[in-house]
């Protein structure tokens, strides 16, 4: 509520598969929020609310509590609502995250969850229950400061968001030096984006905005409104908060990518993945997935005038002739 309700949030729906597994009951679930309350110190987007106000996460100071069945109004840090079991597989679906442009900050979040996960279906998670999940993740957005203790884990401890990303990262590092892998492949996949989080909290610790830059969307974000303001020669607070907010609004432009374009070029050495990857998996998506159905199911209507949708959902399609 407040002041922040105002604002739009440029967020992203994630969906895990976890095996054998639930992160929605007890210990489980006390074991993952902290980490998905200081997430945002990697993968945060960033967001001005002025030229005197930025925060690590816009997604953040949406939410309203641990666990909801909503995605649009009451949202829960964990989305109870999109869970769906298959048998011994289940689907883990997540709301709190912010949309994220660059490559770096993307392969991070989406690779560093992966990793965490693993740990919960293994048992090995630590015992660092939050108990004000929902205020604690819009305090720390706000405070922008990685070191600050707001992260309440005991009636009279404080823990701060470096200290727990840290935390985390020591045990997957643990796990992943005698771990048994699937193949040589995942090993390297999953090592590298090990290597990627120390990396970071590495840079984080030593407050290397050079590293950061080009690789993590709040630091970016934050460096090109300095470097926008700085330019700007008029003493009008007004216009410094207008060319401010139209950076944030074109930093996530979908039909403008001009800036996100710049980027690329600029900090082309800071990329994951290359523009022929891109492309690849725009026409190539991964087999039994929901996309790859989907595609074949539009091409078959494009390349037969006879054939009309009956209906699509999110579970299925049907087609008449």
């Amino acid at each position: 509520n407040g002041i922040f309700s105002r604002f739009s949030s440029f967020g992203c729906h994630e969906n895990y598969l976890t095996y054998g597994t639930n992160a929605l009951i007890g210990d489980t679930a006390s074991a993952f929020i902290p980490f998905l309350i200081t997430r945002q110190i990697l993968d945060g987007a960033g967001m001005w609310l002025n030229k005197d106000s930025f925060f690590f996460s816009p997604r953040a100071l949406s939410m309203r509590r641990a666990f909801s069945s909503g995605t649009t109004a009451d949202r829960g840090i964990i989305n109870s609502k999109g869970l769906t079991d298959y048998g011994y597989l289940k689907r883990l679906h997540l709301i709190c995250g912010d949309s994220n442009i660059l490559e770096f900050s993307i392969y991070l979040k989406m690779g560093t969850t992966a990793l965490v996960l693993a740990l919960i279906e293994s048992g090995m998670t630590p015992a660092t229950p939050c108990l004000q999940p929902a205020e604690n993740m819009q305090e720390l957005s706000k405070i922008y400061d990685p070191f600050a203790p707001l992260i309440q884990v005991g009636a009279y401890r404080y823990l701060c968001a470096f200290d727990i990303q840290t935390m985390y990262a020591e045990i997957v590092r643990k796990e992943l030096s005698y771990g048994e892998f699937e193949s040589e492949e995942t090993e390297a996949e999953l090592k590298h984006v090990m290597l990627c989080w120390e990396q970071t909290l590495n840079a984080i610790y030593h407050r290397d905005t050079a590293w950061m830059v080009g690789r993590l969307d709040h630091a970016t974000k934050k460096f090109l409104g300095d470097q926008a303001i700085r330019r700007y020669v008029s003493d009008d607070s007004q216009e410094k908060n207008n060319i401010l907010k139209d950076l944030d609004i074109l930093y996530h432009g979908v039909t403008d990518r001009s800036l996100q374009e710049r980027m690329n070029v600029q900090w082309s050495n800071r990329r994951i993945v290359t523009e022929r990857d891109i492309l690849d998996a725009m026409i190539q998506p991964p087999a039994r997935t929901r996309a790859t159905y989907r595609s074949a199911y539009i091409n078959l209507l494009a390349q037969h005038n006879d054939v009309h949708a009956e209906h699509i959902d999110w579970t299925g399609f049907g087609i008449e002739t």
